[in-house]
């Protein structure tokens, strides 16, 4: 799994991307086999809090072609970094069916994906 970490008019020390580094390799480890690359960028979100916000926006493209993009935004780094995480492990988890979710194909929420037991 290939890992990029981008910061957009942010200065971000080399102890914090480590942090976010070991915090992808421990939430995404799991689906290491799956994933071909995963690029994290880090931006100010603004609005409301006059700036102080961070956004968070992880891209993941797995081996079979799928690509992931989750987005979050938080007052501080790490709270936009592990709100983010917690939803692409989640869409990680949810069987990929193929279908734009634009289309209307979407599962409905609170759906729990079915599970093949043989």
């Amino acid at each position: 799994m290939q890992l990029r970490i981008r910061a957009r008019s942010l200065d971000v020390s080399p102890e914090t991307r480590r942090g976010l580094r070991r915090r992808l390799r421990l939430a995404l480890g799991r689906h290491a086999g799956r994933i071909a690359t995963t690029e994290v960028t880090i931006s100010p979100g603004g609005g409301a809090t006059g700036g102080r916000a961070r956004r968070c926006r992880i891209d993941v493209r797995l081996h079979e072609g799928a690509r992931l993009t989750v987005e979050d935004h938080a007052d501080d780094l790490p709270g936009a970094a592990s709100a983010a995480l917690w939803r692409l492990a989640h869409r990680l988890e949810r069987p990929q069916t193929g279908r734009p979710a634009a289309m209307g194909f979407a599962e409905p929420r609170g759906s729990v994906p079915r599970r093949w037991t043989p």
